[in-house]
């Protein structure tokens, strides 16, 4: 759940960035964003929204019981991928 959130900041802070970036070139007044130095601290605040999102840490998982060789080499790990048909 923790990981979901992380992702959301980010992606939060990328889409605002975005927004304060377009508002450099014309400001979205119907996003409130009236001029282009708001535009500007818009587009900030969306990278350190981002920036944040990216330097908190992942999360560790740890294998319960060593059954593959991999377990033996990486006992815990940061991210996982599942695939299903």
């Amino acid at each position: 759940m923790r990981r979901m959130l992380v992702v959301g900041l980010v992606y939060a802070g990328l889409m605002t960035a975005l927004l304060g970036a377009a508002s450099l070139v014309k400001p979205l007044a119907f996003l409130g964003i009236r001029s282009r130095p708001r535009g500007a601290f818009v587009l900030g605040i969306g990278l350190i929204v981002a920036a944040t999102g990216e330097f908190l840490p992942a999360g560790e998982t740890r294998v319960a019981a060593i059954q593959t060789r991999l377990d033996e080499f990486a006992p815990v790990y940061q991210f996982n991928e599942v695939h299903r048909i």
